[in-house]
């Protein structure tokens, strides 16, 4: 009855998902309407951006899971991913809990075991992000002093990833000071994957592919505007949108990003308009997608999900 109950409930969730889903798109009609006006062929190359750029983010989950000795297959790592997507437009960090709630439930993978894949994540993202960006920083159209400023920032993020492999014995430390085993077994997991240097590699390797898919993905984005910025300036952008992502204070971090954006171009001597017109079509795509798979590999995983339990 019990288990009855939750089919009943995980069912009836992904039917509430998909009707608001429907009632989003319905209030929000004019932020779609700038797709119009838009090349078909450029829409379609910025959709097989988007699907490369989330394959990719889940390949580094089905990686992050070896570590914990846990298997997924591409229907997992790419499904949850878009449920993940589709998750966080609705409620912030809901994508979060998705993938955590997914993969104890099916994978038995541990909260803590979870936390620490997601650490990693953001460890081995912002690594990435901080060396191509220090290795094109003095390509991009921008003033000298904040090439200088920005240079320094990336180098931090980067010196923290190292200096954190020297202090691996820090989880030892909090354990005798504070006696706290969740927090051990979560330091424990982040530093196991300085135990695995081909793991490692491979997360830099999709990481660094990731960005410069999203540097094409924001190139496209101007040029459907009629404006012709250099691909390393798109680089650039997307570097800095994915340090963007440390602040999640809205769904889908919708309005943020579009903000960043606008500065991003100004600096370009690119009219803050034009900037925000990019942003707004580059959603329009990500939303439509997110919707459109997330629902879709919901219940899909659910299926999955009902036949594992």
């Amino acid at each position: 009855m019990k288990h009855k109950l939750k089919q009943f409930f995980l069912y009836s969730l992904g039917i509430t998902i998909a009707f608001l889903i429907v009632l989003y798109i319905h209030k929000n009609k004019n932020v779609f309407s700038v797709l119009d006006s838009i090349s078909p062929l450029l829409v379609v190359v910025m959709i097989i951006c988007w699907l490369i750029i989330y394959a990719l983010r889940g390949y580094r989950i089905k990686l992050l899971l070896q570590l914990f000795c846990v298997r997924s297959d591409p229907r997992e790592w790419f499904g949850i991913t878009m449920v993940g997507a589709m998750s966080s437009y609705l409620i912030p960090q809901a994508g979060f809990l998705a993938k955590g709630g997914y993969f104890k439930t099916t994978k038995n993978l541990s909260i803590p075991n979870y936390l620490s894949t997601q650490i990693i994540d953001y460890m081995v993202l912002f690594l990435s992000n901080s060396l191509v960006g220090i290795s094109i920083i003095f390509f991009v159209n921008i003033e000298p002093e904040l090439k200088i400023a920005i240079t320094v920032f990336f180098t931090l993020f980067a010196l923290c990833f190292v200096i954190l492999y020297f202090i691996r014995n820090l989880g030892y430390y909090i354990e005798k000071r504070f006696n706290s085993i969740k927090a051990i077994s979560i330091i424990q997991g982040i530093l196991l994957v300085y135990k695995y240097p081909i793991l490692l590699f491979k997360l830099i390797i999709a990481n660094i592919l990731s960005i410069f898919v999203l540097g094409l993905w924001y190139y496209l984005a101007y040029l459907s505007i009629n404006i012709h910025i250099q691909l390393i300036d798109a680089v650039f952008f997307g570097i800095v949108l994915n340090f963007s992502i440390a602040v999640r204070l809205t769904p889908g971090n919708i309005g943020i990003q579009e903000l960043i954006l606008a500065f991003l171009s100004n600096l370009l001597a690119v009219k803050y308009v034009d900037g925000l017109t990019a942003a707004m079509i580059l959603r329009s795509i990500s939303i439509i997608l997110s919707f459109s798979l997330g629902i879709l590999f919901y219940f899909i995983l659910l299926k999955n999900f009902v036949e594992k339990n």
